[in-house]
């Protein structure tokens, strides 16, 4: 009697052992993961960012910030939109764009090395119709009806819209980097913001025609029409004129 519970008790231990392993994670799967993606941003931050912005992120006077003055999402926003790295061959720094993995890890080595503030922008999702409405009141003076972008005053470049994602246009719309104002909640709340994301997106998917061509409005294509028949009525002109010169001579003789 003993030994069938003692052969009971040990397939209880084995069965219980096996169920506590299958229910804890394994502690190597998380932590080695993340400590490589450390040590790659901080490989990446000292080869490409710390010549102008010093090892430690303090920057240097006259030439760089320190990264500490900035939010957590408009960092990354520097590095997601590829103004930087950026290039200064004469401190031996090549142009350089990080991929997606390469911005990543360098900042989870920044955060862990500054602490940086918040965090990055979700927006929600939106009405392409309402986003064309707030595009057009807060976006399309600088970047363009289109969202195309262009040059503004003082030759001040301004980047097109269109294809980038919805964490770069909300980060891009709350920090205001670069010569851009920041437009606060009051000015454009986070669910305009997604409004604004749903248009662009629309705009990226817009129909084209068998040419290739974006679809135009009414207006625009009745301009279009009236522009080509003027073009062909004056080719018709012409080539009668020309007609009419070339058989001159032959009548006379």
């Amino acid at each position: 009697m003993r030994s069938s519970w003692r052969a009971l008790l040990g397939w209880a231990a084995v069965v219980g052992a096996g169920l506590v392993a299958v229910a804890m994670p394994a502690a190597s799967e998380e932590r080695p993961t993340e400590a490589a993606d450390v040590r790659q941003g901080g490989e990446l931050y000292q080869r490409w960012c710390a010549t102008c912005h010093a090892p430690d992120g303090s920057g240097l006077t006259g030439l760089a910030p320190a990264l500490d003055a900035f939010t957590y999402a408009r960092v990354d926003l520097s590095m997601r939109t590829g103004r930087m790295p950026l290039a200064d061959r004469r401190r031996g720094v090549p142009e350089r764009t990080f991929t997606a993995e390469e911005r990543e890890a360098t900042m989870a080595y920044l955060d862990e090395l500054l602490d940086l503030e918040g965090e990055l922008p979700d927006p929600p999702p939106g009405d392409p119709r309402h986003g064309a409405e707030v595009y057009a009141v807060h976006c399309a003076q600088c970047h363009g009806a289109s969202a195309k972008g262009g040059i503004a005053g003082e030759g001040v470049e301004i980047p097109p819209l269109v294809g980038l994602d919805p964490v770069t246009i909300a980060a891009g719309t709350r920090e205001g980097p670069f010569a851009m104002p920041p437009f606060g909640a009051a000015v454009v709340s986070d669910e305009e913001i997604g409004h604004i994301v749903a248009f662009l997106d629309e705009e990226v998917h817009e129909p084209t025609s068998p040419l290739g061509l974006a679809e135009v409005s009414r207006f625009e294509a009745v301009g279009f029409a009236a522009l080509l028949a003027g073009v062909l009525v004056a080719a018709c002109a012409w080539a009668g004129g020309a007609r009419k010169r070339l058989e001159g001579p032959w009548e006379e003789g």
